[in-house]
């Protein structure tokens, strides 16, 4: 199976295509894996859409459910998830790709822009995480399921009771504007970046002219709308429009 070792930690990935590079972060939270492409949660499977023109890579994030493992204390945080991107690209000797990520998969894409923006052709974030507003007391569901599967065995449950700062805690609640010009109001809670301090890179991001952005009706995807067609459909063009040797 292929995989590489970083840091003590095991990252699983797999490759489909040949092109140009395509990173992709699939969603479920910190449950992420290649599997939950496949999944209805995830309208646009890019390993299946996008390897007739691209390479695509896609992994497991480490101590997801899936086959990447690694050491976990309360330091880790979406640095740690960074260098595990940043080690799979070095590994696969790609200089520079495309970023698709849904769901946490944005929050990722956000991470690498930070630490390697020069890396980074473009990026799609399909239906990334965040809220506008307070959030409910006490840990989503989500997230506790994760920690179970932590504390099953596989790794110490005791650095997850004092708090990965990941979901919650001082490194998730930023004002984004401070990071993002334009981005708008406070988005706390669900898994946003620590962005502070990333002015430099994001004044590289830019959309394309011929790239529009939008949102499904709701703010979902659902398949008998017709959403995840446009989807696939605009971001095809986008990738295209900002590969190798096309007009910048």
């Amino acid at each position: 199976m292929p995989s590489i070792e970083h840091h003590g930690a095991s990252i699983y990935y797999e490759e489909s295509g040949r092109g140009f590079p395509i990173l992709t972060f699939a969603p479920a939270g910190l449950q992420s894996t290649i599997e939950v492409w496949s999944r209805p949660a995830a309208p646009v499977n890019p390993i299946t859409e996008f390897a007739p023109d691209f390479r695509v890579i896609a992994m497991d994030q480490r101590n997801a459910g899936g086959r990447s493992r690694g050491p976990i204390s309360a330091q880790d945080g979406w640095h740690t998830y960074a260098a595990d991107h940043i080690a799979v690209l070095d590994h696969l000797r790609i200089d520079r790709c495309h970023l698709y990520g849904q769901c946490i998969g944005g929050s990722f894409i956000m991470s690498l822009l930070k630490a390697q923006p020069q890396r980074i052709a473009s990026a799609v974030l399909a239906q990334p995480i965040g809220r506008v507003g307070a959030m409910a007391p006490g840990r989503a569901a989500r997230f506790n399921a994760w920690a179970e599967t932590l504390s099953s065995g596989r790794v110490p449950p005791e650095p997850v009771r004092r708090g990965l700062r990941l979901q919650r805690g001082s490194g998730v609640r930023r004002k984004l504007p401070d990071a993002l010009p334009g981005a708008g109001g406070e988005r706390r809670g669900a898994s946003v970046p620590d962005l502070r301090g990333s002015r430099q890179a994001a004044a590289q991001v830019r959309v394309h002219p011929r790239v529009e952005t939008g949102h499904a009706p709701g703010g979902g995807a659902s398949p008998d709308q017709g959403v995840p067609g446009e989807a696939h459909a605009r971001t095809l063009i986008a990738l295209r429009l900002v590969g190798p040797g096309c007009a910048r």
